[in-house]
């Protein structure tokens, strides 16, 4: 069995529901989500103490952080997958380094979509049109 294959990694997990890798996966979940359940307060209680509040972000605080959590695992997996390569530093060496991650990535919901569609813009990057290139038409 390859720990890269997804498949695999959730059957596995839910054969043997203690694997570490079940593990990790529910703490970038959980910790996403508290990401943005941080950030919701935060932005509540800031626009509350300026007398800024709008009503009609209401929808975002009830689903950031659902947003948090699905940011939390994307992110795990491409650090996981080699995607997005961390500074040695941040290795993800403990299961604390990746709820860290992951809390970071739900706090951060506004910053991460942004990095997410640049990785996918470099990895799927469509091929430029060939220009023609004029021909030249002997004159007399």
């Amino acid at each position: 069995m390859r720990g890269s294959d997804i498949f695999s990694i959730i059957v596995w997990s839910w054969e043997d529901p203690v694997s570490s890798t079940f593990k990790q996966v529910l703490y970038a979940i959980a910790a996403g989500g508290l990401g943005g359940i941080s950030y919701c307060f935060w932005n509540i209680f800031r626009y509350y103490r300026e007398n800024e509040f709008d009503p009609i972000w209401s929808i975002w605080h009830v689903f950031g952080p659902i947003h948090g959590s699905l940011l939390g695992i994307a992110t795990y997996a491409m650090v996981v997958g080699g995607l997005l390569v961390l500074e040695e530093i941040m290795a993800l060496r403990s299961n604390w380094a990746i709820f860290a991650l992951s809390f970071l990535t739900g706090f951060s919901s506004k910053r991460v979509p942004r990095k997410i569609y640049a990785i996918a813009g470099q990895l799927f990057q469509e091929a430029e049109p060939q220009k023609a290139e004029p021909t030249l038409v002997n004159q007399p």
